[in-house]
C-alpha cells in the first residue's frame, strides 16, 4: 500500500476559496500493469473531526498526457468515517492522480488516503 496522503489537519481558512488540492502522484506503468493486463487500483479515504457542516467532496482527478478528469467522487457527510473508511475502485488507465477536496462548510478536520494496486 502506497501513502498518497499522510495524516493532515486541514483549516479551510488555510487554502483559497476553500479547496485544497494534492500534489500529482504518478502511477508507475511498471506497477499497474502485468503483461500488458491493466491492474485496477483503490484509493482508501479517512476523514475525522470534522468542524462545521460535514457537506464537503473529495475528487479522485486522473490525467493522461495532461488531460485531466475526475475518475470519481465522494462527500464529505460524517464527523468521521474511520469505523467505514471510503473504498473507491479506480479501472481507468492514467499516468498520474491527485486528490481535490472542496470544504463547503466544513471549517476543519483531519484526512488521509493511501492507495492499494491489486495483484
Amino acid at each position: 500500500m502506497k501513502k498518497l496522503h499522510a495524516q493532515q489537519s486541514l483549516v479551510k481558512s488555510s487554502y483559497a476559496g476553500g479547496v485544497y488540492t494534492t500534489d500529482w502522484f504518478a502511477i508507475d506503468g511498471g506497477s499497474y500493469k502485468k503483461g500488458g493486463t491493466f491492474k485496477e487500483f483503490a484509493i482508501q479515504l479517512a476523514w475525522s473531526i470534522v468542524a462545521g457542516t460535514a457537506n464537503g467532496t473529495i475528487e479522485v482527478i486522473g490525467t493522461i498526457e495532461g488531460l485531466d478528469t475526475i475518475l470519481s467522487s465522494t462527500t464529505i457527510n460524517s464527523t468521521s468515517n474511520l469505523a467505514d473508511v471510503t473504498l473507491l475502485n479506480i479501472t481507468t488507465v492514467v499516468n498520474a492522480i491527485k486528490l481535490r477536496i472542496t470544504f463547503n462548510d466544513i471549517t476543519s478536520f483531519t484526512f488521509e488516503s493511501d492507495m492499494e494496486i491489486y495483484r
